[in-house]
């Protein structure tokens, strides 16, 4: 038990301090570069896959690997590498949870009297809009759809996009408005014997998608969040439908029906429940090896 005890003072230490600070990197480099200066779309790859996925290898093999060395193994164990697993699958999911809390808490929410005052309050994340107009029968829609890696099933995405005003006389022409109500829907199907035969049923499926703008839940809209509209599916959902838009820089609004104050109250739930089970298979571990003296 002694050695136990010394063992859990000098490694379980050592595994909270790579997790929480490699946690805090993280989020100030994303407030830096996808916040405040906007380099990198918050919603990128770049986050979630690259950054989750490679970022730990770097504090991974300057603190815990030479801490591990005061572990004993038996030679043909590769003891150290199951410690370095644990640390490893611990941080790649504690950092996309992370991401999507700083991208959901960072940003303030502005609230407008009607649609049009928008641009006239500096740019922020999340805005209340208490008055605009929504018609169903202008909408811009673009769709994306790939075969899924886990298993022989296809996922299909259509982005919708529909304008918001005050005049609905700037319906007449949509490719000038600027501000578009914004939202997504997901199907998927199990793939068919040809890709001819999954194309045709990728049509049918998004056919089904743009049925649901009528029912999408419109009046549960709590606050919006905004997003950069250049290059995005949305963006191209209102070319594809329109025409090149008037405005290189369109306001693309997604709604949000949860309670401004609750919008990553799950989400810290699943990082604290993430963190502490890491921290408790590192410790059950650590009655495995024995210590060097």
């Amino acid at each position: 038990m002694a050695s136990y005890s010394t063992k859990a003072q000098k490694l379980l230490p050592t595994f909270l301090i790579i997790i929480i600070s490699s946690l805090w990197v993280i989020v100030i480099l994303f407030w830096a570069l996808s916040i405040k200066t906007s380099i990198i779309d918050p919603n990128s790859a770049f986050w979630t896959i690259f950054v989750a996925f490679l970022f730990p290898i770097i504090p991974l093999w300057l603190i815990l690997r030479p801490k591990l060395e005061l572990l004993k193994f038996k030679p043909q164990h590769r003891g150290k590498f199951v410690f370095h697993l644990v640390t490893y699958f611990t941080l790649i999911p504690a950092i996309m949870i992370s991401v999507f809390i700083a991208d959901s808490e960072f940003g303030k929410l502005t609230t407008v009297s009607s649609i049009n005052e928008l641009l006239d309050f500096p740019e922020t994340r999340y805005y209340s809009v208490k008055d605009y107009f929504i018609d169903t029968t202008y909408f811009g829609y673009y769709y994306d759809w790939d075969y899924d890696h886990d298993g022989p099933s296809v996922d299909v995405y259509v982005y919708i996009t529909l304008p918001m005003f005050m005049d609905h006389h700037a319906l007449n022409n949509p490719r000038d408005i600027n501000y578009w109500y914004a939202f997504q829907e997901h199907r998927g199907f199990n793939a068919k014997a040809t890709y001819e035969e999954d194309e045709i049923k990728v049509k049918e499926l998004v056919s089904d998608c743009l049925k649901s703008i009528r029912e999408f839940p419109y009046d549960s809209t709590r606050f919006f969040r905004r997003i950069k509209s250049k290059d995005t599916y949305y963006y191209k959902a209102v070319e594809a439908s329109f025409g090149k838009p008037t405005s290189e820089e369109l306001v693309l609004l997604l709604p949000e029906q949860v309670i401004f104050e609750n919008r990553s109250n799950n989400a810290w739930n699943w990082l604290i429940f993430t963190i502490s089970m890491g921290f408790i298979i590192f410790s059950l571990l650590l009655l495995w090896p024995d210590l060097y003296s």
